[in-house]
């Protein structure tokens, strides 16, 4: 009798799973590097977005400082007047030494284009420029009826007007005068150049598309930068930063598309201290990931080239596996072919190849 050949031996079996397990396991590595890969990305994306909101908010609040201390300033000084008229009184004498006191305060503030003196009437009393014209009379403007009609002791800030004496654009504050039985008694009045701040706001190195504004807390826009005579005077207090949330928050970041250039910008606000005025600067947040995306393009191509090195590595791995099983796989078949031809030899040796009947090795 010819034994037949045996089947699969255990070795065989146990090294069947071997490939699927190599491949397993080149998927894990490859999907934790994927998954690494994408926080990390997600991760620098943050920290960029973060560091725009903290250098927009810290913007904002020192440039809400430097407004305080600027109308501060200027403040201070219709403060003197007032003193001075209350104590002194506006005879020609004294207009004589109100002049050289407002020359001298405007050659000391650089912000200040002009300081105004005028009565119940709005006709001029004294002035930091030349002689009182005639005939003057500034009754029409704004801040003049707004202390016609109300009786405080606050400073008002208004709208940027135009100059009558030199032409430029100025941003008026103001004090109201009392006569002795505290009826109106005319108006003190400082006005502000618009192109200081213009100066000064554009020494700031940022990108093209960042916007720096200073305005009035009903909205109203002093001054805005990249400028545009257009914006001067506009009012958006219908926006979101003044209708939701300035009414809940006196500073903080807001990321935002602006109605002018329709540019998304990363805010930061700040209310100015002592004054009625709000200060937004904003970055644009394209500009604040472009560095992030420079990045990332460069992240993702590393990534991708150490991913492909990987599933070579793996391939060649899986590769090297299944020729390694299907090696012991031709050993164990050879190694049952010499096992079954000698049994078959050793049964031939114990048979008599005549008569088929065992010979005498048997015995």
């Amino acid at each position: 009798m010819i034994p037949t050949p045996q089947s699969p031996t255990p070795e065989r079996n146990k090294n069947s799973p071997l490939l699927l397990q190599a491949a397993v396991f080149v998927i894990i590595v490859a999907v934790t590097l994927i998954v690494l890969n994408t926080w990390q990305i997600w991760h620098a994306r943050q920290i960029d977005l973060k560091t725009a909101e903290n250098t927009s908010s810290n913007l904002a609040r020192s440039l809400a400082q430097h407004a305080d201390d600027t109308f501060k300033q200027v403040d201070n000084n219709l403060l003197e007047l007032t003193e001075r008229l209350d104590h002194d009184g506006r005879g020609p004498a004294q207009r004589s030494r109100l002049h050289k006191v407002m020359q001298a305060q405007v050659e000391n503030a650089p912000q200040l284009h002009g300081s105004f003196i005028y009565d119940a009437q709005g006709r001029w009393i004294a002035t930091s420029f030349g002689n009182v014209p005639t005939l003057a009379n500034n009754s029409d403007r704004a801040y003049f009826q707004y202390h016609q009609t109300h009786d405080d002791d606050q400073p008002y800030i208004g709208q940027v007007i135009r100059s009558r004496t030199t032409g430029d654009l100025v941003i008026p504050i103001s004090r109201r005068l009392k006569n002795p039985d505290g009826s109106f008694g005319g108006v003190v009045l400082a006005t502000l150049y618009v192109d200081y701040f213009r100066q000064f706001y554009d020494d700031f190195a940022l990108d093209n598309d960042a916007s720096l504004s200073l305005l009035l807390a009903d909205g109203t826009i002093l001054y805005r930068r990249p400028y545009s005579p257009s914006s001067i005077g506009k009012n958006i207090s219908h926006g979101i930063l003044f209708s939701r949330i300035l009414p809940h928050s006196t500073f903080g970041n807001a990321t935002l598309t602006s109605r002018y250039d329709k540019v998304e910008r990363i805010y930061g606000y700040s209310r100015v201290e002592r004054y009625p005025l709000v200060i937004a600067a904003g970055l644009s947040r394209n500009d604040a990931l472009a560095g992030w995306r420079s990045d990332t393009t460069l992240f993702v191509l590393g990534g991708l080239v150490l991913l492909g090195i990987l599933l070579v590595l793996g391939l060649v791995l899986i590769r090297q596996i299944n020729h390694s099983v299907q090696t012991e796989a031709e050993l164990v078949r050879t190694r049952d072919q010499l096992t079954l031809m000698n049994q078959t030899l050793e049964e031939m040796a114990l048979l008599d190849s005549l008569t088929g009947l065992a010979n005498r090795r048997q015995f």
